[in-house]
């Protein structure tokens, strides 16, 4: 279920080096309580010691992952969506990216969702199982 206006997630992450690929499957670390209080836990956990304020994900990637993956996201988004009115409908976020602090184009492969380049789709897997 889509919310009622179209919504853009928008970030930014800083002095993030070109070669960075993360290594463990889950960012998120396992807590018995949540450590953080009410503002924090596993999502200030993932967010990690950078400056985002926003997490970006790219709908070809999250296409990519398997039928159970995006249910459980779809459930989460609309779950959030239910939560917290959170972007006025006369307002739209967008994303840029960034290098070396010079706004640089889209990666075209991250943009095209109607017709993914499924090669390099795969080239960039960190799990084959998937």
């Amino acid at each position: 279920m889509l919310p009622k206006y179209e919504s853009y997630l928008i970030g930014q992450f800083d002095n993030i080096p070109d070669n960075y690929k993360p290594t463990e499957k889950s960012f998120c670390k396992k807590y018995d309580s949540d450590p953080f209080g009410k503002f924090g836990g596993k999502i200030h956990e993932y967010f990690g010691l950078s400056y985002a304020n926003f997490l970006v994900l790219p709908r070809v990637i999250m296409e990519s992952m398997s039928n159970e993956w995006q249910t459980k996201m779809c459930d989460l988004l609309s779950e959030l969506n239910e939560t917290f009115d959170w972007l006025p409908d006369d307002i739209d976020l967008y994303v840029q990216m960034r290098k070396d602090g010079k706004i640089i184009k889209l990666i075209p492969e991250l943009c095209n969702y109607r017709h993914p380049d499924e090669d390099w789709l795969e080239s960039i897997k960190t799990d084959e199982s998937i």
